[in-house]
């Protein structure tokens, strides 16, 4: 992974909230699984609609108990330590607040109608908590797109095109246990992370501090 795309080292000055939000799914990821709770976390449309448990849409965006699953988080989280760094934190929080309202919006859609699409009752939405760190990531890829334009060379005939091995990760995601919920994610938080991005863009990029050159 080029230091020269994805900006730097690991726990870079400029990218508070989003190194704290690495830390923050590592934690929440290990303590469900050792205390046994996932099943109260994760999300599953049962429980919604007919118990009220209306916090699962929001618990279960953090609640991880897949380790196949996790190291895809950990990459993308780490790609979209980018946008706050040339955007801002303020910028990135808001990107992170929205992407948690919506992220939930076309599984609700579906949960309503329960009886044209009953696959998803009954079934933990584990794939769900991939959904955060797409819109996020697909924020940064848009924010650096244009500052840096890389390949990196195979061969005299063969280079790897900037963002492939970000692209390969989207798809390893989507195709995640080849469950159609995966896709669902994937393709939805893409979409919204890069309008929700443009937005918090124009409206908190005006608070950071320093502008990157």
């Amino acid at each position: 992974m080029s230091d020269r795309l994805y900006y730097g080292n690991f726990f870079f000055e400029d990218t508070p909230i989003s190194v704290s939000l690495i830390v923050i799914y590592m934690f929440l990821s290990l303590f469900p699984s050792m205390f046994q709770v996932s099943s109260l976390l994760l999300l599953q449309f049962d429980n919604v609609f007919d118990k009220n448990e209306w916090w699962r849409p929001f618990s279960a965006v953090f609640t991880c108990n897949h380790p196949d699953t996790f190291i895809l988080i950990l990459f993308l989280l780490y790609v979209s330590r980018v946008f706050e760094f040339y955007n801002g934190s303020v910028a990135y929080f808001f990107q992170i607040i929205l992407s948690i309202i919506f992220s939930a919006l076309p599984f609700l859609i579906l949960g309503a109608f329960k009886d044209k699409f009953d696959y998803f009752y009954g079934r933990y939405i584990v794939e769900y908590t991939l959904a955060l760190p797409v819109s996020l990531s697909i924020a940064g890829v848009i924010s650096q797109f244009k500052v840096n334009n890389w390949k990196a060379k195979i061969s005299e005939k063969i280079q790897v095109p900037q963002g492939f091995g970000y692209v390969l990760v989207l798809f390893l995601a989507a195709c995640h246990r080849f469950a159609p919920e995966s896709a669902i994610i994937v393709v939805w938080s893409c979409a919204m992370g890069a309008i929700l991005s443009l937005i918090t863009k124009k409206t908190c990029g005006k608070f950071k501090k320093q502008a990157v050159k």
